[in-house]
């Protein structure tokens, strides 16, 4: 499982948020979080999904979560 945008994206809304530090804020919905813990809900989330692999490129993975 690749982990690229993990602290970034949103577990609410699934828009990319802002990370500053250990800090996260979604600019869509407004959830607020630590950063880490964000990252470790989305690769849970991520898990289930078959069109990321520990083998597909950042820029791919962005196209695949928008």
């Amino acid at each position: 499982m690749n982990p690229a945008y993990t602290s970034q994206l949103c577990p609410k809304c699934h828009h990319l948020g802002i990370r500053q530090g250990e800090a996260f804020s979604c600019p869509s919905c407004g959830h607020q979080g630590d950063a880490n813990l964000n990252a470790a809900k989305n690769i849970l989330d991520r898990k289930k999904d078959s069109e990321i692999t520990i083998y597909t490129k950042a820029k791919d993975i962005k196209k695949i979560i928008l």
